[in-house]
């Protein structure tokens, strides 16, 4: 498998909410706007959350108070509560909805039970687990080997493989995140981004608007 194939998360946000409550009983459906709260950085939390529909951008503040995304996922993806014995778990980012979201809360003591019960669910869970550590080490590579450049084209590519979705200006997909959220994402400033955006769309590889960029030409970014 790929460490940037979603299958393994998606196999989650595929079961129906009638599997999910015959093991999960206390599950509860969050429906939530754009950027509401789900938990802050340093909250005590005792719940896991699935991604169903929708995006949850996670956040997190430095010493100075500054704030920076570290991540951005996708339906199927979990977050919330660590699959520990630790009760209750403090979090370490802050989860915000990204557009309407919807969310499966579930008690960490239910989803840990469906885990030791159910191979399959075990089996995907692990192998999500396993995409998120190679994306973590592709990303240290990134960071420690490449200049900015290839670390936004590579994040760019990573981004149209998991996030992208149907353009609503005629392009071949949206991948909707702000400069910002990119910039956070790259490890460069938003400035730097943006220049190498105008590059890019220059050479009509992609268009960008407030809080989507446009992918005009997928394979020219390849």
């Amino acid at each position: 498998m790929s460490p940037h194939d979603p299958s393994a998360s998606h196999f989650c946000a595929q079961l129906s909410e009638g599997d999910w409550r015959r093991h999960c009983p206390s599950l509860t459906v969050v429906r939530l706007s754009d950027k509401r709260v789900i938990h802050h950085q340093g909250d005590a939390c005792d719940d896991v959350f699935v991604v169903m529909k929708g995006r949850v951008k996670l956040l997190r503040l430095n010493r100075n108070g500054d704030q920076f995304v570290i991540a951005v996922l996708t339906e199927g993806q979990w977050f919330g509560a660590a699959l520990s014995d630790r009760s209750p778990v403090i979090v370490t980012d802050t989860a915000e909805a990204k557009g309407r979201t919807v969310l499966y809360k579930v008690p960490l003591k239910e989803m840990r039970e469906l885990l030791t019960r159910d191979g399959d669910v075990a089996w995907h869970a692990l192998e999500a687990q396993t995409i998120e550590i190679h994306a973590l080490r592709r990303k240290l590579e990134l960071m420690r080997f490449h200049d900015v450049r290839s670390r936004l084209t590579e994040t760019l590519r990573d981004l149209a493989r998991t996030h992208g979705g149907h353009c609503r200006h005629g392009f071949e997909l949206d991948i909707k995140l702000t400069q910002q959220e990119l910039a956070d994402l790259v490890g460069a400033s938003r400035p730097v981004v943006s220049t190498l955006l105008n590059d890019l769309k220059s050479r009509g590889v992609l268009d960008y608007h407030r809080t989507l960029i446009c992918i005009q030409n997928l394979a020219a970014l390849e």
